[in-house]
């Protein structure tokens, strides 16, 4: 008669065995994709991957209350040809844009636009921007010279933990700047197939205690009137988590 102890006994040790196999070949699964994730092939999948994830999750209808206008190149042969207007725009064309903008009810306007020349519109133009109120613009860390970054910036507790990185600001000039309410970074870090999939909504230069907004958060904090935070590491934005 068998022994009913030694029989358990054999089950739980070909149910360890069991486990301790499955264990194994989980861990060498993940050893060999974290492996060809730091390949270019791995790369490429995951890029794709994401790209497919990401149209699952993308509503079917866009968001109504945010409106694009695409500076495109039937747009500029339309100016050229019925307006005799050049390229870049001159920026008493833009303060009639943002003239339109306004009447139209636009809430806020944000301008993914370096002003970074003078121009002899400059003072017109700043003038539109400050008598609309809620005007958003761009700048960006190319620049060749040291200059003082924007007051357009994120103070507080968890800035800290923001990932840092060294930048030579350029930004609108001086009237234009002045009269916008906020501002945000425009920095393009396309993956190696020529997409972009990746931003840094705010970031910490050198070793300061504030950080910038991106453009889009920028626009987002001036649309929702919210503050974002770092809380623990994360980045949280009203309610949202980002």
């Amino acid at each position: 008669m068998a022994d009913p102890t030694a029989k358990a006994n054999s089950k739980l040790r070909q149910r360890l065995t069991w486990w301790g196999t499955a264990l194994l070949i989980a861990a060498g699964a993940t050893v060999l994709a974290l492996g060809a994730m730091a390949t270019s092939i791995g790369h490429d999948i995951e890029a794709r991957t994401w790209d497919w994830r990401v149209r699952q999750w993308t509503p079917d209808r866009a968001a109504t209350d945010a409106v694009i206008l695409e500076i495109d190149e039937g747009s500029l042969r339309w100016l050229s040809r019925h307006e005799k207007v050049p390229w870049p725009l001159p920026r008493d064309v833009w303060c009639r844009i943002l003239t339109e903008l306004k009447m139209a009810g636009a809430k806020a306007v944000v301008f993914d636009v370096l002003f970074s020349e003078i121009s002899e519109f400059d003072e017109p133009f700043a003038t539109c921007i400050a008598e609309h109120g809620a005007v958003a613009l761009a700048w960006q860390c190319m620049g060749d010279e040291a200059v003082a970054p924007p007051t357009w910036r994120v103070d507080g507790r968890g800035v800290a933990s923001l990932p840092q990185r060294s930048c030579k600001p350029v930004v609108p000039v001086d009237a234009i700047g002045a009269a916008a309410a906020y501002g945000g970074r425009v920095e393009m870090e396309p993956d190696p197939d020529g997409v972009i999939r990746r931003a840094t909504p705010l970031l910490r230069f050198e070793s300061g205690a504030e950080a910038f907004p991106a453009l889009g958060l920028a626009a987002a904090m001036l649309a929702g009137h919210h503050t974002p935070t770092v809380v623990a590491g994360a980045l949280r934005f009203g309610d949202t988590r980002l």
